[in-house]
């Protein structure tokens, strides 16, 4: 898995999102969780900051789950994917 694929699923997921209305902290996580992988596939973070995101995002993965159902196979691709970069 690559950081093209990550790039990939979080434009997906941002475009599944365009259509609906988000909540401001489900937003703002969302937002969060996109800034972080982006800094991690720019740079050579520890394992310990990359670990920190797959955990934020399951946490944004089950803030979006009830209320967004469409989202949940983005994030659990997205979830897979970091786990696979040995995150």
């Amino acid at each position: 898995m690559s950081n093209e694929t990550l790039k990939e699923l979080l434009t997906k997921l941002h475009e599944t999102l365009e259509n609906e209305t988000v909540e401001g902290d489900k937003l703002a996580a969302l937002k969060k969780l996109d800034s972080d992988i982006q800094a991690l596939m720019t740079s050579d973070s520890d394992i310990a900051k990359a670990k920190g995101i797959l955990a934020q995002a399951k946490l944004v993965e089950a803030k979006f789950e009830m209320d967004h159902p469409a989202t949940a196979t983005f994030f659990g691709q997205l979830i897979n994917t970091l786990a696979g970069m040995g995150v």
